[in-house]
C-alpha cells in the first residue's frame, strides 16, 4: 500500500500523464482494469486515473462499438471510485475513531456548559422582559394621568373665559379678570421615574448584552402561499421540495393517476446506472 501522504498529494495536486494513451481497446481495458489496481508494478493509480480521464474526454460515441467502450469505461470508473473510497476509508478509520473518542470526552463538558448558558440566558431574558413590561405599564399610567390633567385644565380655562365674557356683557365694560380656580385634579401629579431596562450588563469577568430580534411561527402554509401568489411576499420565501414533488409524480404514475400540478412541468431524463 502506498504511503498515506502520497494519496493525499494525489487528491490535492494535479497529476501528470506519465505514459501515452493506449491505441488499442484491449490494451486500454487491460491497463484500466480493476483487477490490476493493487498491482503497482503494472500501473500506478495516478497513471490509471489520468488514462481514464483522457479516455473519457476524448471519447465520441457514434455507433454501438463506441457506446460499448463508453459503457465499459463507466463501469471501470465506478470500480475505481469504489477502490479509492475503500482506501480513503481505510486511512480515515483510525483517525475517525480517535476523533470520536476526543469528541466524546469534550462533550462531557461542552454539552452541560451549553445547557447552563441557555438556562442563564432564559432567566436573564425573563427578568428583562418583566422589567420592560413594568416600565411600559408605568409609562402608560403616567401618560393617562397627564392626559386627564390636561383635559381638566382645558375645561377650567374654558369656564374662566366664559365667566369673563358674561361679566363684560353685563357691565358693558371690560370686566376684571376672573381668577382661574385650579381644581384639585390639576394638582401636580406624583411623577415616578420609569426605570431603565439595561441592555448591557458589565461584570468583572466580561459583559452580557441583550437585544430583541424578530422570530416567526408558521401558522398557515396555505396563507403564506396565498401571500406569495398575491405578491405580498417574494417567491423565495417558499422553498420547494423537488424530491417530494418527484416522489408525488411517481406515486401518481404508479397509481395510474396522471394528475397535473399547477406551477410545475414534469419531464423525464435518462440516467445511466453502472454495475460490474
Amino acid at each position: 500500500m502506498r504511503d498515506k501522504d502520497q494519496y493525499i498529494d494525489m487528491a490535492l495536486q494535479a497529476v501528470v500523464v506519465v505514459r501515452p494513451m493506449p491505441t488499442r481497446t484491449d490494451e486500454y481495458m487491460k491497463l484500466t482494469s480493476p483487477d490490476v489496481l493493487e498491482d503497482k508494478e503494472l500501473l500506478t493509480a495516478d497513471e490509471r486515473f489520468n488514462i481514464q480521464r483522457h479516455a473519457v474526454m476524448d471519447l465520441t460515441i457514434t455507433d454501438q462499438d463506441s457506446l460499448k467502450v463508453g459503457a465499459e469505461s463507466a463501469v471501470i470508473l465506478q470500480k475505481m471510485e469504489k477502490w479509492f473510497i475503500a482506501k480513503r476509508q481505510e486511512m480515515v478509520k483510525q483517525y475517525k475513531e480517535r476523533v470520536e473518542a476526543i469528541e466524546a470526552d469534550f462533550r462531557l463538558y461542552l454539552k452541560p456548559i451549553a445547557e447552563m448558558r441557555a438556562i442563564l440566558n432564559r432567566k436573564q431574558a425573563a427578568y428583562l422582559d418583566e422589567q420592560e413590561e413594568k416600565a411600559r405599564a408605568l409609562r402608560e399610567a403616567q401618560d393617562k394621568i397627564l392626559r386627564e390633567q390636561e383635559a381638566v385644565r382645558q375645561a377650567a380655562e374654558d369656564k374662566k373665559r366664559e365667566e369673563e365674557l358674561k361679566a363684560a356683557a353685563a357691565a358693558h365694560v371690560d370686566a376684571p379678570p376672573v381668577p382661574l380656580i385650579m381644581p384639585e385634579a390639576l394638582m401636580p401629579a406624583l411623577v415616578v421615574p420609569v426605570p431603565e431596562v439595561p441592555t448591557n450588563i458589565v461584570t468583572i469577568s466580561g459583559s452580557s448584552s441583550s437585544r430583541k430580534v424578530w422570530q416567526v411561527e408558521i401558522v398557515s402554509v396555505k396563507e403564506i402561499c396565498k401571500a406569495v401568489h398575491d405578491g405580498f411576499l417574494p417567491e423565495h420565501i417558499v422553498e420547494i421540495d423537488q424530491v417530494a414533488l418527484v416522489a408525488w409524480r411517481q406515486a401518481q404514475e404508479d397509481a395510474q393517476r396522471l394528475t397535473s400540478c399547477p406551477g410545475t412541468r414534469f419531464f423525464q431524463e435518462r440516467r445511466m446506472t453502472n454495475r460490474g
